[in-house]
Order: C-alpha cells, then structure tokens, then sequence
C-alpha cells in the first residue's frame, strides 16, 4: 500500500503557518496563547521505542512542536476506562503502542464510531460513518471480492484522514526442531495451524 501522505517538513511548516500558529521566541509555537505541545505517551521505557520517539521529537522540533513524552507502566496505560486508563480515557494526543489485527480484515474493534470508549476499544476515537458501514458490511460479504470492496472503502477513509501512522512492522522468525512435521506458520500467529503439526 502507498504512503498515504507524503513526507515532507517544508508542507507541514506552510500548514502550521497557514492556520496561525507562529513560531515563538523558545522555538515553539503558539496561537491565541495556546503553546503547541503534544502530550505524547507510550509503555515502559525500550530502545526500539526510545528510538523512534527520539526520530519523531527531532522532527517535531524543526516544524516547532513541543513534544511531552511519558513513559506508563502498561498497568496504567491500558488500565480500563472505569480506572482511569491513559489510552482508554484518550489521555494524550499521540500515543505510541502495538497494535494486531485478524487475518480475516476485522478492523471494526479498533475503528468504528460505536466503539469509542467506554463503549469498545477505538482509543483513537476516530469516527467515519463511511468505514463504520464498510467495517460492518464485511461480516455480511461471502466472497473475497466483496471483502475487498468493504476493505478498500475502509483504506480510503483512513488514507484519507490518518488517525493511525504505522511505524514498524516486526518480522517474526520461528525457531523449531528439524523433527517437527506439518508445521506452517499461521497469517497472525505461530499456533493457527497446530492441528497439523507432529514431532
């Protein structure tokens, strides 16, 4: 799938100057008082997310944007929402964490307008009515054809408006002994085809 927006620091300093926001004297900028700082949370500290976070700041900063970035233990940020959970309460306005969908193009758990929380688990609290149908029409689709067009209007939709930018995708190795027989690694996890397998 392409990129679905280009980057490019240069367009986003014009977007940022076009709708007011002008940098200040400390290198940040400011509009009607209002200091652009992004409270940007992810888990426990690691070097693989240390490092992107690192990559994005120095980003932000030559565009001047602040960003305050806070370290959660996962206890406290996916705590449920009644207990004041970070993401599920949308304390933040980036958050960086893992994400895993089904092999069957699932997405309505994580996207639709109905499962902002409290209702379900859309922490981004995107909400498109348009993908919301496609999300739902998939489960009515029998053929791949029509799983396609539901996922495709999905993938416009979120092309369209970004809520979520993907940043790694890990390449999973699998170690196993030379005796294993049957053994065919599943679309999402090792164990999907387990019945298969003897030693």
């Amino acid at each position: 799938m392409r990129c679905p927006r280009p980057f490019d620091l240069a367009r986003a300093t014009a977007i940022l100057d076009g709708a007011g926001w002008v940098r200040g004297a400390d290198g940040i900028r400011t509009r009607k008082s209002t200091r652009l700082e992004l409270q940007f949370v992810l888990g426990a500290a690691s070097s693989e997310a240390d490092r992107v976070v690192e990559l994005i700041r120095a980003w932000s900063s030559k565009i001047a944007i602040a960003l305050n970035v806070k370290h959660y233990p996962s206890s406290a940020l996916f705590a449920p929402y009644e207990d004041r959970g970070i993401i599920f309460r949308g304390a933040f306005d980036v958050a960086y964490f893992n994400v895993g969908v089904d092999a069957f193009g699932d997405f309505s758990t994580h996207y639709t307008c109905d499962q902002i929380p409290p209702a379900g688990q859309n922490d981004l609290r995107w909400c498109s009515r348009r993908a919301t149908a496609a999300m739902y029409d998939l489960f009515r689709q029998y053929t791949p054809e029509g799983r396609r067009r539901d996922d495709a209007i999905l993938m416009a939709e979120l092309r369209h408006d970004v809520p979520t930018i993907i940043t790694l995708i890990p390449n999973a190795n699998f170690i196993f002994n030379s005796d294993l027989r049957g053994f065919h690694r599943g679309a999402i996890t090792s164990f999907d085809n387990m019945m298969n397998v003897d030693i």
